[in-house]
């Protein structure tokens, strides 16, 4: 049921909110994994590298496969990397317009997403991953009871071999001008399998301060947001819906790199600050309670009684 309910959330957050959601494809993932709950950590890791290797496989294929492909698809994916100047303006009066002109760039966006790239690529790395971290949280990993020796290895594995895979993976791709195909097919290997140590190795890292005492002030504020992912996940969405689309001060596509990169950082402080004050008052984030309520089919307990 929760599942299924962060379906139906994911869903409206798709094609009303934004076509870039994430949730729908957790919700798919999650059904799925639903499944291993019981499986041993070896079987998770084994079949947690076969689905990753599976996505892979698919990247690749598809790749080798585009000489193939109709002219028309391979210029409508040309045109996705590097759009003519008057595709780019219609999108950006469209996404500073009125909502009803914003919406057929979600609509659209969201069903090629549900259609095309959730079963071919996200749907495989998605449950890949989650089995990953089912395994990890099964053996202490996540919660911090893992040897101090195994969390060393991992940051040097993230650091010395996960972090040059992607870099090297970046390199390669501006070497060769973000040729649309290698680009998105082949070059992007390096960063789906290099990001899965990278993700280990900072995990480790953050274990081995938590040890030596260090960041507890950082702790405490990150916990309170990993409580409200939910809101927060949404939250974001409709700060800077209100940022860059016409629905507020209709910035989309006027804000340069180094802007998008101080807003960036500007609503993970403001998110960062509000869900200790928050979660101090009520149990629950906004959305975890409707989320809780709709699963549990009952009304749950909002104000925290002080």
């Amino acid at each position: 049921r929760r599942m299924g309910w962060l379906l139906v959330i994911g869903l409206i957050h798709a094609y009303l909110m934004w076509h870039g959601d994430i949730l729908v494809t957790y919700a798919v993932c999650g059904l799925f994994i639903f499944l291993f709950r019981n499986s041993s950590v070896r079987k998770l890791v084994i079949w947690g590298l076969v689905f990753l290797i599976i996505g892979s496989s698919l990247s690749c294929l598809s790749g080798w496969s585009s000489q193939q492909w109709p002219p028309e698809v391979l210029t409508e994916m040309e045109e996705g990397f590097f759009p003519p100047a008057e595709k780019t303006a219609a999108e950006v009066a469209d996404m500073q317009g009125g909502f009803a002109s914003q919406m057929k760039h979600r609509v659209a966006g969201s069903a090629f997403m549900h259609a095309t790239v959730l079963p071919w690529f996200m749907f495989w790395r998605g449950v890949g991953v989650m089995l990953l971290g089912m395994a990890l949280y099964r053996t202490g990993i996540l919660t911090g009871e893992a040897s101090s020796r195994a969390y060393r290895t991992w940051v040097l594995l993230g650091l010395l071999v996960g972090l040059p895979l992607t870099y090297w993976g970046n390199l390669r791709t501006e070497a060769i001008d973000w040729d649309v195909i290698p680009s998105f097919f082949h070059m992007g290997q390096y960063s789906y399998w290099g990001s899965v140590l990278m993700a280990l190795g900072w995990i480790s890292l953050w274990m081995l301060m938590r040890r030596r005492g260090v960041g507890e002030g950082l702790r405490v504020r990150l916990q309170a947001v990993g409580r409200m992912a939910l809101t927060n996940y949404l939250m974001q969405t409709v700060l800077c819906g209100l940022i860059f689309t016409g629905t507020g001060l209709g910035l989309f596509g006027q804000v340069p790199r180094i802007g998008q990169a101080g807003i960036v950082v500007l609503v993970w402080a403001v998110q960062l600050m509000w869900s200790p004050w928050w979660l101090a008052r009520f149990r629950f984030g906004p959305a975890e309670w409707l989320w809780r309520s709709l699963s549990y089919r009952k009304i749950q307990p909002f104000r925290r009684l002080i």
